[in-house]
């Protein structure tokens, strides 16, 4: 099987398949059906190569293949940063034809990783935020300058591909991976509960608070998540609702002070802490029986999960402290934005759907839509082939100089 690239003054043929290596730190669920996906495509042969174990639960390799070779250095180094280096003998054209490595500063072997593919003649793709929620200029800079040693740079939304074309990276080398989760399992499970319209009453009755409104976070607990805040907008909001409750899904290190803090402000008995819950059956009914998703600040794959499931999303404006997941959320379409940092203007964005059900319902069927019919798995896999495609033909057209093995 041969495959032909076609460019203004280029066309080579070479056989298939492109066998593709991916730099990750670890392997999560939620990443299992992208990678599913990229070796799906027609002529790809992927290898996720790893090299420490996630605190989020991982799963047998589904179509491509898994290396866990334990880094050099393990854990961090200097305060967050991190030593990823892969065995020597792995990057070499006699076992891969294109890389995907993680396009982070905090790695502070990335520019060892991408001179080792350069010796080798393999043409890189570099995957990141391309940007910082924290941004300094040093590492603004670090990143541009790593940016311009690959062949291609992979992001997960078009504002950061414009940003990055405005600082100096060409075009024609940056593409897009819309950030998406996988909706197959959701839409399974909205089906076998709505199948089952007593169970999830009788699950709901015994969650929430009558007349609601049903507040849902599902989030790591840390204190960069503000998670606070949806506590406070419980205790502010309760003598306008009596029935509103928030549940937060997950555990972290803020868990203590947010229990704390409930007691405080006397609305323990308003906020449920459920703990970290992984698998979509049992996250199901907890979001099929809430009314909002609140996740005050750093937003990010969360959105994507809420939104799945029809949960108009609240967060805060400030655009630059959220994940790149962001973009998806249109103000009024699919969720509401409040002013960043102000308490009163979240209360006011959650009390605002609580008391108006036609706007609930037209933002809940706008999240919905959003997830099923344009942020999909498909759509982010085909940003990635076409960067892997793109490497692999510039590098072709104009291969390395240092190439040797």
């Amino acid at each position: 099987m041969l495959w032909v690239i076609f460019r203004p003054h280029l066309t080579e043929e070479y056989t298939l398949p492109v066998r593709v290596l991916i730099m990750q730190p670890t392997v999560p669920k939620y990443r299992v059906p992208v990678f599913k996906e990229l070796a799906a495509r027609s002529g790809l042969d992927v290898t996720i190569c790893h090299g420490r174990q996630s605190s989020i639960p991982e799963t047998i390799p589904d179509g491509y293949k898994t290396l866990f070779k334990q880094y050099r250095t393990s854990g961090t180094l200097l305060g967050g940063f991190e030593w990823h280096s892969p065995p020597i003998g792995l990057i070499s054209k006699r076992n891969f034809d294109v890389a995907i490595l993680q396009w982070n500063v905090r790695i502070l072997s990335l520019p060892l990783t991408i001179l080792r593919c350069r010796l080798a003649g393999i043409p890189i793709v570099l995957w990141g935020h391309g940007y910082s929620k924290h941004e300094a200029s040093i590492k603004a800079t670090m990143r541009q300058l790593m940016g311009l040693l690959g062949d291609a740079v992979l992001v997960y939304n078009r504002s950061t591909a414009d940003a990055l074309v405005r600082a100096g990276v060409p075009r024609a080398q940056t593409f897009v991976a819309l950030n998406a989760v996988d909706p197959t399992p959701i839409r399974q499970e909205i089906d076998q509960w709505k199948a089952r319209p007593d169970e999830l009453e009788a699950f709901a009755s015994k969650l929430w608070l009558p007349g609601g409104p049903n507040l849902l976070c599902v989030s790591r607990l840390l204190d960069a998540n503000r998670i606070d805040r949806v506590i406070t907008a419980v205790a502010g909001l309760k003598g306008r609702f009596a029935g509103i409750k928030a549940v937060l899904v997950g555990t972290g290190p803020a868990e203590a002070a947010l229990r704390a803090l409930a007691t405080k402000l006397k609305v323990a008995d308003r906020v449920h802490f459920a703990g970290a819950i992984y698998e979509e059956a049992d996250l199901a009914p907890y979001f099929l029986t809430a009314h909002q998703f609140v996740y005050p600040e750093n937003i990010g794959l969360s959105l994507n999960h809420g939104m799945a499931y029809g949960l108009p999303i609240i967060t805060s404006d400030r655009i630059d402290s959220q994940n790149p997941e962001i973009e998806a959320l249109r103000h009024g379409h699919n969720g509401l934005l409040y002013a960043h940092g102000s308490d009163a203007a979240m209360q006011a964005a959650i009390a605002r759907l609580g008391e108006d059900s036609t706007l609930r319902s037209t933002l809940s069927t706008g999240a919905y839509n959003t997830i099923h019919g344009r942020l999909t798995i498909q759509r982010m896999v085909d940003g990635m082939e076409a960067s892997v495609r793109y490497a692999l033909a510039i590098r072709r057209e104009d291969p390395s100089m240092f190439a040797t093995a």
